[in-house]
């Protein structure tokens, strides 16, 4: 399906889709990563749904449109794609104008900046009621989650392989907003979370407290940054497209974690947390200390609250009010049950707790050669999209084709030599008992 990369206002449109690139045929001969990896585009969507159009605010929204897309993310996600071999890409069709699904659901302050973002935009966070943000979340936020979700980890009845890497292409503007407007890198690896950065850990009363602190030190395996910053910046002059080529000294330049790093709420972040909850639930119920507890309630209840990464569930919400905040508990039992109690919740929680905490869990965990690895890979928007006035050309004229496929070509690339030579080294790590 072809989506007009103009502002487009519809309902004929998935919230998320699967974009058709060509024959599964990997380049990559690393069975561990057969039909294990996927590219996605998030934030370079055109779709608000009809119902949310209002025409004395559109002058409005179309220039947050214009400022807020990743011109060209879903063209070099594609080129990606099809260099690896892959027969897809997955693109978040709405609108980021709309709704940021790299984000915690919520409404925008006025005063945010840029990293306290919520999911939904500060345009229509002020002009939406509450009503109204709630349709956002529910017909947009809660779909694309699911299908991530599934993406990431199937249903057993799928019949698809647990995924190992995700790339996901952003592109942003060239230039820091801020004075002295330094320039940034053409291109930029990210993967450290904010709040890791900023605390030495994760992030307090956000993730639980069970998923090991130093996990947040990256959300990619090191590996792969270096093998896509050697290969990227190793390419010779003459593989340039000639319109780079001929321009005087120029050379790709990459950065890290530059010029931000992943917000809390991002997509990788979350992703990497809610992996983890689903590999320790496995690895849980198939030792002889959980084996017992799948059909109990209790725990059933708890593993929804670790998993609830997203944060839109208000029932995990007062599961974790009692046991981290030590709120009071209500008569009866526990939402969303019949019998169990919060002291019965308590009890699985901490059973959990206790397993999770051997270092021979953490070390299965650290070199599971399944292990999921997630990365933001940032390409300058003037190197793929042709500007006028400073800003995005606002029609499907502004791709520039030639550099899309160039970039695309050198990141599979390096993401193919990744899987082939130096993810092999995760296999039969002999530290592992």
């Amino acid at each position: 399906m072809n989506i007009s990369q103009s502002l487009t206002f519809t309902n004929d449109i998935p919230p998320v889709q699967s974009v058709s690139v060509g024959p599964n045929r990997p380049v990559w001969s690393n069975p561990t990563f057969q039909d294990a990896v996927h590219i996605t585009a998030i934030h370079s969507g055109s779709v608000v749904p009809a119902e949310f159009k209002t025409d004395s605010r559109l002058p409005e929204v179309e220039a947050a449109y214009r400022r807020e897309k990743d011109w060209g993310a879903d063209l070099v996600a594609n080129a990606v794609a099809k260099y690896l071999g892959l027969p897809e890409y997955h693109r978040v069709n709405i609108a980021r104008v709309l709704m940021d699904f790299g984000r915690f659901p919520g409404a925008t302050s006025p005063t945010a900046n840029h990293m306290e973002r919520y999911a939904l935009s500060g345009v229509f966070s002020r002009r939406l009621d509450r009503l109204g943000q709630r349709q956002v979340l529910e017909t947009c936020y809660d779909p694309i989650s699911n299908y991530i979700e599934e993406l990431i980890w199937p249903r057993p009845e799928q019949n698809r392989a647990r995924q190992i890497l995700a790339v996901s292409i952003h592109t942003y503007d060239s230039h820091n907003p801020t004075p002295p407007h330094t320039e940034r890198p053409h291109i930029s690896l990210i993967h450290t979370p904010i709040g890791y950065n900023r605390d030495k850990r994760m992030p307090f009363h956000v993730f639980d407290p069970i998923f090991p602190a130093n996990f947040g030190e990256s959300t990619a395996d090191p590996k792969l940054i270096s093998r896509l910053a050697l290969t990227m910046s190793t390419l010779t002059r003459e593989s340039y497209p000639s319109a780079l080529r001929e321009t005087p000294g120029f050379r790709l330049r990459l950065g890290f974690n530059h010029p931000y790093e992943l917000p809390d709420g991002s997509l990788e972040v979350r992703s990497q947390v809610w992996s983890f909850f689903r590999w320790l639930r496995q690895d849980f119920e198939a030792s002889s200390n959980g084996a017992n507890t799948i059909d109990k309630p209790e725990y059933q209840h708890i593993w929804n609250m670790l998993t609830d990464t997203n944060l839109r569930d208000s029932g995990t919400v007062a599961l974790r009010s009692f046991i981290h905040m030590f709120r009071r508990s209500v008569d009866g039992p526990v939402p969303g049950s019949i019998n169990t109690t919060f002291r019965d919740v308590l009890a699985a929680y901490e059973h959990i707790e206790w397993y999770a905490s051997s270092h021979q869990v953490i070390d299965r965990y650290r070199h599971d050669p399944h292990r999921f690895s997630t990365l933001v890979i940032e390409v300058r928007k003037d190197l793929v999209w042709r500007h006028e006035g400073g800003l995005p050309i606002n029609d499907d004229t502004g791709a520039i084709e030639e550099n899309i496929d160039f970039i695309g070509a050198a990141l599979a690339s390096g993401i193919a030599a990744y899987i082939d030579d130096d993810a092999r080294s995760n296999q039969h790590w002999d530290g592992v008992h």
